[in-house]
């Protein structure tokens, strides 16, 4: 038996209003613990969902308050901090989440580089900055030599591994102002500030002489072929210095030809 004696007077808005607010966070309280466990029950989410326990603590001591001839203030006075505690716990567990989503949505899953969309954010913020100062800004457009050949014959998961391996490799040789970004596939772009075309194509080929040790499960060679454009010799938006290296990448390629050092190894090797 509940030691407190019913009110005589109800107030079936009030009741009807603070029920909903109990229901709505029990409910979420439920459906985002499943998100706390599927994500490794990081400190994020520990946070959201204790603001959401104090916030439904809260609203079920105000409910009760709603009910029952509580002794003075003091119910009123705990439902309202715990549900103002939960707020604060609670947007501060939603400002973690957002920032991890943005950083989750301008990340290659695969690689850990930045994915596309990052990559085209930071390159308006390199050659904004290039203008301002008046510095050089090359941009490097990279692509794997035979990489279809290793995915055909040794399949997918080598190469991701070979994907991985190349982008770790490139980000121990280039500097920590460097950008390297996963375009897609098997396509890279570099971002390197106050650099110029001779410096770029310097870092180029140590990039390419380091990738062509790597073997792949001893069978095939890693190998890169690139363009480079420069800001502001060769342009000075960045979707046209971008589309040049590019372009510039390809025409490399098609020098190559059938010429390909970089593919299945041989006893001869």
């Amino acid at each position: 038996m509940f030691p407190y004696p019913l009110k005589t007077n109800l107030y079936p808005g009030d009741i009807i209003t603070e029920s909903i607010i109990l229901i709505v966070s029990l409910v979420l309280l439920f459906s985002f613990h499943k998100l706390y466990s599927a994500y490794g029950r990081e400190r994020m989410w520990l946070a959201f969902l204790s603001g959401i326990g104090f916030f439904a603590v809260g609203a079920a001591l105000d409910l009760l308050d709603e009910f029952y001839m509580l002794p003075g203030m003091t119910i009123k006075i705990f439902g309202n901090s715990f549900m103002a505690f939960g707020v604060l716990l609670f947007a501060a567990g939603s400002l973690l989440i957002i920032k991890k989503l943005l950083i989750i949505a301008g990340t290659d899953p695969l690689t850990g580089l930045h994915n596309r969309h990052s990559l085209i954010d930071l390159s308006a913020s390199e050659l904004k900055r290039a203008k301002r100062y008046n510095l050089p800004l090359s941009i490097a457009f990279i692509d794997l030599i035979n990489f279809k050949g290793i995915k055909d014959h040794l399949g997918h998961a080598l190469g991701d591994a070979a994907l991985k391996k190349v982008s770790e490799n490139i980000s121990q040789l280039i500097r920590a102002s460097d950008t390297l970004a996963r375009f897609g596939g098997d396509e890279f772009v570099l971002l390197i500030p106050h650099t110029d075309y001779g410096g770029a194509i310097a870092l180029l080929q140590r990039l390419e002489e380091s990738l062509a040790r790597i073997e792949v499960s001893g069978v095939y060679k890693i190998g890169i072929t690139y363009g480079i454009a420069v800001y502001p010799e060769d342009g000075d938006k960045i979707d046209d210095l971008i589309n040049l290296a590019d372009s510039r990448m390809y025409e490399k390629k098609r020098s190559i030809g059938n010429r390909n050092q970089y593919g299945p190894i041989t006893l001869s090797e």
